[in-house]
């Protein structure tokens, strides 16, 4: 299944911080090592899967693609994942992606189009494949959160 994916403009968002002031040497360097920065979306986002249009909402608080640091040189979560990252997240998290019903001058009408995780994970692979056509390493990233996504979809699922 090949999809297609488009948007008027990259999402605004606004760098979260890396919480190590305050913290003890090793605390600070723990934190260093182990936190990934996090990222909030600050105006809705409009997107397109095959000409439908969807949303992200402001106030949206994720990041980027799940890449372990040690590969960070070969692979970037917020390089060309970012946008595969910040809509799979989004899909974790709720379980689904927000439709677009009606666009006012005031307000995004949208409703929740429910999706499962292997669903969820099937997007990320077609929504980065669209994006970067970078096939190979796509189906790399695919395979890993077909293997440890579970982890946080269910941390989702519980509430966390």
């Amino acid at each position: 299944m090949k999809i297609e994916i488009t948007y008027k403009e990259m999402p605004k968002l606004r760098p979260i911080s890396i919480p190590t002031k305050g913290k003890s040497f090793f605390g600070g360097i723990y934190v260093w090592m182990f936190k990934v920065r996090t990222w909030e979306v600050v105006d809705d986002w409009v997107y397109e899967i095959d000409g439908v249009e969807y949303v992200i909402r402001t106030g949206f608080i994720f990041d980027g693609a799940s890449i372990p640091r040690s590969f960070w040189h070969i692979l970037n979560p917020i390089g060309i994942l970012l946008i595969p990252g910040l809509i799979h997240d989004w899909a974790y998290k709720y379980a689904g992606l927000e439709r677009v019903t009606k666009i006012t001058t005031r307000k995004i009408h949208s409703e929740t189009i429910s999706m499962n995780q292997a669903d969820s994970d099937s997007l990320f692979y077609q929504t980065a494949v669209s994006i970067n056509g970078l096939k190979f390493v796509n189906w790399l990233a695919y395979k890993s959160l077909r293997l440890f996504g579970f982890f946080a979809w269910n941390k989702h699922r519980k509430g966390g």
